[in-house]
């Protein structure tokens, strides 16, 4: 008797504890996936309700594209990796984010792509994302989780709830001041309205930036012209430039669509995001993404 009575106690605390977990589910929702594609007539929302299709570009006072809301990552999603698979050219429209040159590789010199080879084969354990560190531009406008615009007559604001980065624009034009010598993750940015268009320049980034994932590194002197423009009310259509004086044998051209956010979720907010600097554990990351544990403990350089 008294086993049968603490199986069933214990057969209620399971209950109990399943429903609690599905609860805390429904009430989290689900977060949105980078590179997820905006329904053309809504989706659904909380509830299994129907979003509302997209509707025309909202506007600011000034009459300029209203882009404040959450958003998702740049589709196709080039978060793990920008390149196809090794030995294969991407193939069709919109099936790589890298649209020149056509077969969807970084245009590297041959010196740099050697050096990002080694960096696959024996030094992943140099991922910036996780030493903590900024994605860097482009790279964030495709990595993991949502990211948040807050837009004004003079700043463009963007937010991610990875590594709580920001971006923090000016839109009046304004020179480009730093000196070469002074680097920063995120570089010096600067943007401006050709019509309905919002173009960003940036310049001054630091070589400690990779554009994927997967061991694909931004060279130093890398200036990036972004160009952001509105489809509709839930839709971006993200164009950019990405050029090295030193280290590409020509520009490369990227193009996707941002996808807002609240079209899978209407309720979706920013979360705490905990990021553990200084991780000693390199070596299983290194293993598992395929590449030779050698010199973990190194510095970076």
């Amino acid at each position: 008797m008294a086993n049968q009575a603490m199986k069933k106690n214990v057969g209620s605390m399971l209950v109990v504890l399943a429903a609690s977990l599905v609860a805390a589910v429904l009430v989290m929702g689900p977060m949105p996936l980078t590179g997820q594609q905006g329904p053309a007539k809504g989706a659904p929302g909380k509830g299994g309700k129907e979003a509302p299709p997209p509707g025309p570009v909202p506007r600011t006072k000034d009459g300029k594209p209203d882009m404040s809301g959450f958003w998702g990552g740049v589709t196709p999603s080039a978060a793990t990796a920008i390149e196809p698979a090794k030995g294969k050219a991407a193939k069709g429209k919109g099936k790589n984010l890298i649209v020149s040159p056509e077969d969807g590789f970084i245009p590297y010199t041959a010196a740099a792509r050697a050096k990002s080879d080694d960096i696959v084969a024996n030094r992943m354990y140099l991922e910036p994302e996780l030493h903590c560190f900024m994605s860097g531009v482009p790279h964030n406008m495709w990595t993991q989780f949502g990211q948040q615009i807050f837009q004004t007559k003079d700043y463009l604001m963007i937010a991610w709830e990875f590594q709580h980065s920001r971006r923090i624009i000016p839109l009046d034009g304004r020179p480009h001041v730093l000196p070469d010598s002074v680097r920063q993750f995120q570089g010096e940015e600067v943007g401006h309205w050709e019509g309905d268009t919002l173009v960003v320049v940036t310049k001054n980034q630091t070589d400690r930036t990779w554009f994927d994932t997967s061991g694909r590194y931004a060279p130093k002197d890398i200036d990036v012209t972004e160009r952001f423009t509105m489809i509709n009310a839930n839709q971006i259509q993200y164009e950019a430039t990405v050029t090295s004086a030193t280290e590409f044998t020509e520009p490369m051209k990227l193009a996707g669509v941002i996808n807002r956010a609240e079209t899978n979720n209407p309720t979706y907010e920013q979360m705490e995001f905990a990021c553990i600097e200084g991780n000693q554990d390199l070596e299983h990351y290194t293993q598992d993404k395929g590449g030779k544990a050698k010199n973990v403990g190194a510095r970076t350089k």
